[in-house]
C-alpha cells in the first residue's frame, strides 16, 4: 500500500513537467539548446510553436530557410540537451 502511494505521488510530481518547463523557460534558452544541436549561434535561430508535454518540450527552430524539429527532455527541475532534426524548408505545420 505504501509503495503504491509513493508511486502515485512520484507519478503526480512528474506529470506535466514539460508543460511547466515550457511555460517558465525563456525563448533564449531554447535558442541556445537548438544552436548547440544544429551547430550554429543562438542569434541565428528563431523559435516557433513551443509545446510542453508529459516529460518533454517540442518546438521548431528556424535557421535561414531551414526548419528543424527539436525536442528536449524535461523532468522535475532538470532538462536535457535538445535534439534537432532537419525538417526541410518551409513554414511550420
Amino acid at each position: 500500500m505504501v509503495k503504491a502511494l509513493i508511486g502515485a505521488a512520484l507519478l503526480a510530481a512528474l506529470t506535466g513537467c514539460g508543460v511547466l518547463d515550457n511555460t517558465l523557460r525563456p525563448e533564449s534558452t531554447l535558442q541556445e539548446k537548438a544552436a548547440r544541436s544544429i551547430g550554429t549561434t543562438p542569434d541565428s535561430i528563431t523559435i516557433q510553436n513551443r509545446v510542453g508535454g508529459f516529460a518533454s518540450v517540442h518546438f521548431y527552430a528556424k535557421r535561414e530557410k531551414i526548419l528543424y524539429r527539436c525536442y528536449y527532455p524535461a523532468l522535475l527541475v532538470t532538462s536535457g540537451d535538445a535534439t534537432c532534426r532537419n525538417g526541410g524548408t518551409g513554414e511550420t505545420p
